[in-house]
This record gives structure tokens, C-alpha cells and sequence, in this order.
């Protein structure tokens, strides 16, 4: 299931730097849509929007993502493949791999590989699960660092 992402993003954005609140507030649409990795998914972007109001403005864009993911990371179990689809994102942004090439590593990480416990194309759904919340998650994250980063909006 894709993450839910509208209710979390509004309760982050109203409630700013009170991150238990906009967890708070986010929690019931997340547990009625998500469950297991994309509850995890869903509740590191309620994270990450109310990290936003209180990241420090004078680190450059690239510092400001790391410092956002960082803080909002500490809230995933190690265990759950979404902690270490952060890990794996992070540590390919950090090293400065080309987008389309960490997107191509995603892939055959999770999709084709399914590595740190990301099954999914085990199950043989249609189109190999490209539709399941940890693959969107992923790619997403990806997507969202890289543009942040590239065009120095937040």
C-alpha cells in the first residue's frame, strides 16, 4: 500500500515544530490506510515536514536534508526495511552518486535482489510490486532529496 502522505503533510505543516503533535494528529489516517514498513514510511514524512520549520536556514540545502533525515531516521526501527531504505538512499546522496544511477541501485536492490528484507517481488504481484510502499517510499525519497538539493528549494 503507498504511504499515505496529504494527512501526514498537513498535520506536520500545521503543528511546525511540534513533532509529537503532527505525529499525533497523522496517526489515525496512517494506522486506518498503512500498516508495518508503510506506517514507518509514513510517519519519517510527518517527521521530516515538521523538521523543516526548525532546521537550521545557514547550512547549505545538502546539510539541511542530511540533518532533516538524520533526526527524522532516529523514529524507524533498525530492523524495518524503511530505516534501511534511508540508509542505503542516504549513504548514495552522501557520496554523491548521480540520481539516475542510486535509482537504477534501488532497483536492483530491492526490486530485482530484495535486500535488507524488502520481499516484495517475491509475492509476484502485478508489475512486480512497483506499486507497494516501500519501492515508493524509495523512490520517492530519492526523487525528493535530489530536487531539494538541485534547485535550492525547500
Amino acid at each position: 500500500m503507498i504511504p499515505p502522505r496529504v494527512p501526514e503533510a498537513w498535520a506536520a505543516a500545521a503543528w511546525d515544530p511540534r513533532r509529537n503533535v503532527a505525529l499525533e494528529m497523522a496517526r489515525l489516517s496512517i494506522r486506518a490506510t498503512a500498516y508495518g514498513n508503510a506506517q514507518w514510511a509514513a510517519g519519517i514524512y510527518v517527521e521530516m515536514h515538521s523538521l523543516d520549520s526548525v532546521v537550521n536556514q545557514e547550512l547549505a540545502i545538502k546539510d539541511q536534508i542530511l540533518w532533516t533525515a538524520d533526526r527524522a531516521r532516529k523514529r524507524l526501527s533498525n530492523d524495518s526495511y524503511t530505516a534501511k531504505m534511508v540508509d542505503f538512499i542516504k549513504g548514495r546522496y552522501s557520496e554523491g552518486v548521480p540520481w539516475e544511477q542510486a535509482r537504477d541501485e534501488i532497483h536492483v536492490r530491492y526490486q530485482v535482489e530484495q535486500l535488507d528484507g524488502y520481499e516484495t517481488t517475491s509475492r509476484n504481484l502485478p508489475r512486480d510490486g512497483c506499486f507497494a510502499s516501500g519501492i515508493n517510499f524509495a523512490s520517492n525519497t530519492l526523487a525528493s532529496s535530489t530536487v531539494r538539493a538541485t534547485t535550492n528549494r525547500r
